[in-house]
C-alpha cells in the first residue's frame, strides 16, 4: 500500500475510533496515530490497554447489541473507524470454519457500525482487516501469487459476511471502506494471547531453562509472508489519508517471504541457543 501513488486528503481535525484496542494491530496503530497531533483517538475493548496514554478509552462488549447501541450511538465526533476486534474460539484453528464463530464476528461489526452510522454525521471511512484466510489458506494452499480481486474460494469465512455487510451499508453513504489484508503479523501487544512473538519467546525461554536446544515444532516448509505491526500501522494511516485507498482491497506485508526452517536458526542465535531437530 505504501508504494501506491498517493492523493492526500486535507486533514483538519479527525477522530479515529479503534475497536479491539488491546490487540496487536490496534495497539500499534494507536501508537502511530498518537504521533500525529491532527488526530483524536478513541479506543474500545473489553479491558483497558496498559501502554497507551492520550486516547479516550471505554469498555465495550461488541456481542451485546443494546450496550453497543448506547455506547457507539453517542460517538458523534467520529470520522474514521478501524475495526480490528475479532472473536476466536478456544480451538483457534478449528473455529475458523465454525458457523457460530462466523456469525459472532458478523454481529460484532454490525453492533458497532450500525449505531455509529446514525450517530456520526461526518463519518468518512470504515476499515476492516482480513488476512490469508481471504485466499482460503486455512483450508487449502493459497495460489501463488495471491491477488486482491481474484475470485473468492468457496470456503466458510467470516471475512466475507463482514465485507458484504460493509459494502451494503456503504450504499448511498458518504463514507468509504478500504480493506487491508496483512499476512502473519508480528509485533508488541501486552497481554494479547494471539501475539506470535510472545509465544515464541516463552517457548524459547522454557527450552533454554531446561538446557535443551530450540526445537522447531512441526515439519512445515510452506512459503509464508509476514508484516511488522508498526509497518501495518503506517499502511492504515495511509489508508485513512489517501483518497485512492477508497473502496479497495490491499495486501500488506513486508515484501519478502520466509519458511520456518530458514528463520529458526536466526531465532536460535538471538536466544543464544542451538537449533534442535524438528519435533512433531
Amino acid at each position: 500500500a505504501g508504494s501506491a501513488k498517493c492523493q492526500w486528503r486535507g486533514i483538519v481535525k479527525k477522530t479515529l475510533l479503534i475497536t479491539g484496542i488491546t490487540g496487536l494491530i490496534a495497539n500499534a496503530t494507536a501508537r502511530h496515530f498518537l504521533t500525529h497531533p491532527d488526530w483524536e483517538l478513541v479506543g474500545t475493548a473489553r479491558r483497558k490497554p496498559q501502554n497507551l496514554e492520550g486516547i479516550k478509552y471505554f469498555p465495550a462488549y461488541l456481542t451485546y447489541r443494546e450496550e453497543c447501541e448506547e455506547k457507539f450511538g453517542n460517538l458523534s465526533e467520529v470520522t474514521h473507524l478501524i475495526f480490528t476486534a475479532v472473536y476466536e474460539k478456544q480451538d483457534v484453528k478449528g473455529g475458523w470454519l465454525d458457523q457460530e464463530q462466523i456469525e459472532i464476528n458478523d454481529r460484532m461489526l454490525r453492533n458497532c457500525l450500525g449505531p455509529l452510522m446514525k450517530a456520526a454525521p461526518n463519518l468518512e471511512q470504515v476499515i476492516i482487516l482480513q488476512g490469508g484466510k481471504a485466499y482460503g489458506s486455512h483450508v487449502l494452499a493459497a495460489p501463488v501469487a495471491v491477488r486482491e480481486h481474484q475470485t473468492r474460494r468457496d470456503i466458510p469465512n467470516f471475512y466475507w459476511v463482514q465485507e458484504d455487510y460493509l459494502k451494503e451499508a456503504a450504499q448511498g453513504k458518504k463514507w468509504n471502506w478500504p480493506i487491508l489484508r496483512p499476512q502473519i503479523v508480528f509485533g508488541q501487544a501486552v497481554g494479547n494471547p494471539l501475539n506470535f512473538l510472545a509465544a515464541i519467546g516463552v517457548y524459547g525461554a522454557i527450552l533454554k531453562e531446561r538446557g535443551e536446544p530450540l526445537y522447531l515444532p512441526g515439519t512445515s516448509s510452506n512459503i509464508l509472508q509476514a508484516v511488522d505491526s508498526d509497518l501495518l500501522a503506517k499502511a492504515l494511516f495511509w489508508a485513512c489519508t489517501a483518497t485512492n485507498a477508497d473502496n479497495d482491497v490491499f495486501n500488506v506485508h513486508n515484501g519478502d517471504v520466509y519458511t520456518w526452517p530458514s528463520v529458526w536458526p536466526v531465532l536460535a542465535e538471538e536466544f543464544g541457543m542451538e537449533v534442535g531437530p524438528w519435533k512433531k
